[in-house]
């Protein structure tokens, strides 16, 4: 089970699936056009040194809270129990 499956209540998924896709996709020309410009004033190579260090720490995270609804350290709030 995923986290959004785990986390959302079955009669609301329904719709929350397409509003965050709204919300990822809605976005992507935002971040186009943000690493453009930083790839203009800062250079493409720092940028892409910025934008990987990001990627790895999402992943990271990511991999922790995967983790964690793996082993189910999540309750139905998202919380992680201490």
């Amino acid at each position: 089970m995923t986290y959004r499956q785990v986390t959302c209540p079955p009669e609301l998924l329904g719709r929350v699936t397409p509003t965050t896709r709204l919300f990822v996709l809605g976005t992507m020309p935002v971040g186009g056009f943000a690493g453009g410009a930083c790839a203009q004033w800062l250079g493409t190579r720092p940028t892409l040194e910025v934008l990987t260090g990001q990627q790895v720490r999402g992943n990271v995270r990511a991999e922790l809270v995967h983790g964690a609804v793996a082993e189910g350290d999540i309750d139905g709030s998202g919380q992680l129990f201490a």
